[in-house]
């Protein structure tokens, strides 16, 4: 049996262009590409939830992802010296330094970015994504000029926010800094 399909074509509430289809699924304007042509966010209408093929894929991919990663780890003492998931693509170590309050990644190209442009050095310490055995992630960015973008140059995940936790971590970047000049 075949299904009749209404579409309506009216404005958002921030007057934009938004496309209903069968009073089941909203495709909002979010925003246009370089060569004109729009992209639209889907959502179910009349609700905050996503598509259900969006749910679905998310869903998938947190479960491969989930399966891949070590879940054992509950404290910040049993995260590993040694992982696969410490060495990039090029088979270069990402975490550079571990103590019992402290551990940082970074790879070399990292390196070599925070090296280059460390003039405009810019730093987030965030808490949403913190693993539940540490209390923050600290990031360091660089802002390179001549491509008007800003790069991640390091992860730190940090057990405590002790003072002395970030001398440690700001004296560790540093002597990768003076070891890499």
């Amino acid at each position: 049996m075949e299904e009749n399909i209404t579409i309506y074509i009216s404005e958002s509430n921030k007057g934009e262009e938004q496309i209903i289809i069968n009073k089941q699924y909203k495709f909002n304007f979010s925003h246009s590409r370089k060569d004109n042509s729009r992209v639209y966010k889907c959502s179910e209408y009349k609700k905050i939830i996503n598509c259900p093929e969006y749910i679905s894929v998310k869903t998938v991919i947190l479960r491969s992802i989930n399966k891949k990663l070590p879940s054992n780890v509950t404290t910040f003492n049993e995260i590993p010296n040694e992982s696969e998931y410490y060495k990039t693509e090029r088979n270069e170590d990402f975490m550079i330094f571990k103590s019992s309050d402290l551990v940082i990644f970074q790879s070399p190209f990292q390196a070599k970015l925070f090296k280059k442009y460390n003039n405009d050095i810019f730093v987030d310490g965030t808490f949403y994504i913190a693993p539940k055995f540490s209390q923050q992630v600290f990031i360091t960015r660089t802002y390179v000029k001549e491509l008007n973008s800003f790069y991640t140059t390091s992860y730190a995940i940090l057990r405590n926010k002790k003072q002395k936790t970030f001398k440690i971590l700001f004296n560790k970047l540093i002597q990768i800094l003076i070891i890499i000049l």
